[in-house]
């Protein structure tokens, strides 16, 4: 008896573990049928929804104090102090202001269209832009 007891335990482990790695995902799609990975995207996933929460949390106080008796001096005073606060949730954002910085956390390269209207990766750097604004000017 306890030897049955031992192997269904086995064979309960050994399917549990299969199930565990060959369980289907479900698919998402966007709105143009494309499939999207909910995997990718890491943190920058984690600061979208903060960023959500941010503008949502300041929709709602703009709100109340548009829609509160106070005086207009005293509603443009607090509207001022949100914006302030909305300014200071967008900290975590701020490294992404530096170049090179914002390179190493999002692994992106400049991007542009060629003449069919392709989205390609640029070619050009900012000495040739500038070279091609003076002779333009000239």
């Amino acid at each position: 008896m306890n030897s049955d007891v031992n192997s269904l335990r086995r064979k309960y482990q050994q399917q549990s573990k299969t199930h565990f790695y060959t369980r289907q995902r479900r698919v998402y799609k966007d709105v143009f049928g494309n499939i999207v990975n909910m995997n990718r995207g890491g943190h920058l996933m984690n600061l979208c929804g903060y960023e959500t929460l941010s503008i949502c949390l300041v929709i709602v106080l703009a709100t109340l104090v548009l829609a509160s008796s106070y005086d207009e001096w005293q509603k443009r005073a607090m509207l001022y102090w949100i914006r302030t606060l909305y300014g200071f949730l967008s900290i975590p954002f701020l490294p992404f202001k530096i170049p090179l910085v914002a390179t190493l956390l999002m692994h992106t390269e400049k991007m542009g269209y060629d003449k069919s209207g392709r989205t390609v990766i640029s070619a050009t750097t900012d000495k040739e832009n500038e070279m091609r604004l003076k002779k333009k000017t000239c």
